[in-house]
């Protein structure tokens, strides 16, 4: 049987990560993050293309496609064939969508169903604006939440410094932004149209948001007719 796949989906400042978190901690699911991956790339420095992959990165561009497709090969042959996948924004246009369609069909995998988190670009932009974000473990959070912790400075998840990514400066942010409604926006639309999206509100607090996917989540797998597969929670 092949694997059910989700790929979370949204602007930049939806949420995705943290959404992702959410999921993660629910249900058993491989996950894999293309951006982390990339930034990892980057600081290890070892890559072949890692320089080119730091230029386009700085300047809110997209990576070649053969480095993604490469990553998520990477990524589909060494997690658990056995548990469903869910993804991080592994395609962001429809050429990308073209070069992973057999990437999938060769590992058994369902071609993902998107997890739309919807939202405007005007809250995108100022929830980008006001991110910390952890750079060894991924945690990102507005500086509002942050600054209710007893050291502001510092991940809940790891306790390393927070800080703001590059790309989340203005100038990156927008040409991003821009990206995403200009070639990502038309692919979700695809998936729309082909039955396979599951769109989100991302616009009210987090909890409200997760409680929305999770409860999306679980009438997924009731229509499928197949078992969600939970994580242990003792």
């Amino acid at each position: 049987m092949n694997r059910l796949a989700f790929n979370i989906m949204g602007a930049q400042g939806s949420g995705k990560g943290t959404q992702a978190r959410a999921l993660l901690s629910k249900f058993k699911f491989n996950y894999f993050e293309i951006g982390a991956e990339l930034r990892k790339i980057v600081a290890q420095g070892q890559h072949p293309q890692h320089s080119e992959i730091a230029s386009l990165m700085q300047a809110g561009q997209r990576v070649p496609d053969s480095v993604v497709v490469g990553l998520l090969e990477q990524a589909l042959t060494t997690l658990d064939p056995e548990q469903d996948w869910l993804f991080d924004s592994i395609m962001r246009s429809h050429q990308q969508l073209m070069s992973q369609i057999t990437v999938f069909e060769q590992a058994g995998i369902e071609l993902p169903t998107i997890i739309y988190l919807k939202l405007d670009r005007e809250t995108a932009l100022a929830r980008i604006q006001s991110r910390l974000t952890c750079l060894n473990c991924g945690y990102s959070t507005i500086n509002l939440v942050a600054s209710q912790a007893n050291d502001k400075s510092l991940c809940p998840v790891c306790q390393t410094e927070l800080s703001t990514r590059h790309d989340d400066e203005l100038s990156v942010a927008s040409t991003r932004l821009d990206l995403f409604f200009k070639d990502t926006l038309p692919l979700i639309e695809e998936f729309r149209a082909a039955g396979k999206i599951i769109e989100i509100d991302a616009k009210p607090d987090i909890k409200s948001v997760t409680e929305s996917l999770l409860q999306a989540i679980e009438s997924h797998y009731q229509a499928a007719g197949l078992a969600l597969p939970m994580r242990d929670q003792s």
